[in-house]
């Protein structure tokens, strides 16, 4: 990675921000790391549920979050930037 790739992240700083390791590693939401734009107290229950709680959750109210997502922390933290830049340009914000 280049060090003006680097650069974005400095520029817009994520804050809050939450990384952590999918507890089913990605069975249900599809990536091994999760990254929100939330601190850690008000992540979805669902997330950390049980089987039949998490798969609920990224079946069906997954949709109302932002939430990168990665193999790696460095991808989930990447995924939630583009995301929430591209969320910033559909707003217009």
């Amino acid at each position: 990675m280049e060090h003006n790739e680097l650069k974005p992240f400095v520029e817009d700083e994520i804050y809050p921000l939450t990384i952590m390791a999918d507890r089913y590693t990605g069975a249900y939401s599809g990536g091994e790391y999760l990254a929100f734009n939330i601190g850690f107290d008000e992540i979805p229950q669902g997330v950390l549920g049980d089987d039949v709680t998490a798969m609920e959750f990224w079946d069906y109210y997954s949709e109302n979050y932002i939430v990168g997502k990665g193999r790696t922390v460095s991808e989930a933290l990447s995924d939630l930037y583009i995301k929430l830049k591209n969320r910033r340009a559909n707003d217009g914000t």
